[in-house]
């Protein structure tokens, strides 16, 4: 049922961009299930390569995106999800425009599309910091200015740019960290009333001013990974010790279910760190798939199940009714991970990785299908 007071036409924009973020979602799960062998439903594509950032930017970058405008109540503020929302659509487009002898549409121009959108967000950022002030806004647009950073740096390399493997390979964690300490921020704003973690917020602000500079190093040597692994430890720990999280695990219902895909998430945050500071940033083998996906899907995935049901309502004014069908893929998540990266190295076995792969992915999909249910048939779905 329609909001009274939302605008069709702005809540059909809205539908429309998180169609776009689903075009970057497929799309990179398709690349990704090329890349771990699995059997993939569509076709070659130049994009399976870089599924790593049509996750980042393309899904995740057009969500938050999305996400930032509704809060912002400006129309300028729609052009940050519109344009990296068309470069992942061109992106899945790509093969149509190879056919073509003198294509006009090369991958630059994916890149640039990115580029202009995370602009646009990181300005988003900039007007909230003009309305109000507040360290957790900053936490988010020093995310957004990281993310710039790795697009900028992704695209100029399209272009020419010479780059040598292991950049091309650090520039992800740039990404990533534009998820994380987005996140972070996000968990600071919306936890305001909670005192004791709003204490804690100078420390977390300090520790990912520090993260960004030691990821920026991180492009001269691989050493200075150990600092960002270092510090991602110390600011999960400290997330997993005050998040009110710790204690709405307590309760019933959708506050129990978000607060353990959180606490997951943050393990996730904290095996990564364990990692880096341990090998410092690898570009290669599993001491680099590790941390990654470690981020990329046991933490940033999780919190999009965790946010999932608070977020969507307030985006499209649809209900999202909570049921306990939705820890079937949050516990198939963590545990395909598990598989991919424990099992499959403790027991010697490499085809539980693939299997745990398919996992993830299969998993994706059927969070998303339930959140369609949920929207759309939500009695059908809250008495499953």
């Amino acid at each position: 049922m329609l909001h009274p007071t939302a605008p069709k036409a702005r809540l059909y924009l809205r539908l429309f961009l998180l169609l776009l973020a689903g075009t970057a979602l497929v799309n990179g799960l398709n690349g990704a299930a090329a890349l771990t062998g699995v059997r993939h439903a569509l076709p070659a594509n130049p994009s399976s390569h870089m599924h790593g950032i049509l996750m980042v930017i393309g899904f995740l970058g057009t969500a938050i995106g999305l996400e930032r405008a509704v809060a912002a109540r400006k129309p300028w503020t729609y052009a940050a999800p519109a344009l990296t929302g068309a470069g992942s659509l061109l992106a899945l487009l790509l093969p149509v425009f190879a056919r073509w002898e003198e294509s006009l549409i090369p991958l630059s121009v994916v890149g640039v599309l990115w580029t202009a959108g995370m602009t646009v967000l990181t300005l988003t950022y900039g007007f909230f910091l003009t309305r109000q002030s507040s360290l957790p806004t900053m936490l988010e647009a020093l995310g957004a200015l990281l993310g710039l950073a790795g697009t900028v740096f992704w695209t100029a390399a399209q272009m020419g740019l010479p780059a040598s493997f292991y950049q091309l390979k650090a520039l992800h964690l740039l990404l990533i960290l534009f998820l994380v300490l987005t996140i972070v921020g996000e968990r600071f704003e919306l936890a305001h009333l909670n005192q004791d973690f709003q204490k804690r917020l100078p420390l977390a602000t300090l520790l990912a001013a520090s993260l960004a500079i030691a990821a920026c190093f991180t492009f001269f040597t691989p050493r200075a990974g150990v600092f960002v692994g270092v510090i991602l430890v110390a600011l999960s720990l400290l997330l997993i010790r005050d998040d009110i999280a710790r204690h709405t695990l307590k309760n019933r219902g959708l506050p129990r279910f978000c607060a353990a895909a959180m606490l997951a998430g943050y393990f996730w945050m904290l095996v990564a760190g364990f990692v880096w500071a341990i090998a410092g940033f690898q570009p290669l083998g599993t001491l680099y798939e590790l941390p990654i996906h470690a981020l990329t899907l046991g933490f940033a995935i999780s919190m999009v199940f965790a946010h999932a049901p608070i977020i969507i309502p307030a985006v499209i004014h649809k209900n999202f009714p909570y049921s306990k069908v939705l820890w079937v893929p949050l516990i198939a998540l963590h545990f395909g991970l598990l598989v991919r990266f424990w099992l499959s190295f403790t027991l010697d076995l490499p085809g539980l990785h693939q299997l745990g792969s398919a996992g993830n992915i299969v998993t994706i999909f059927v969070f998303v299908g339930l959140v369609l249910l949920s929207i759309n048939f939500p009695r059908a779905v809250k008495n499953a």
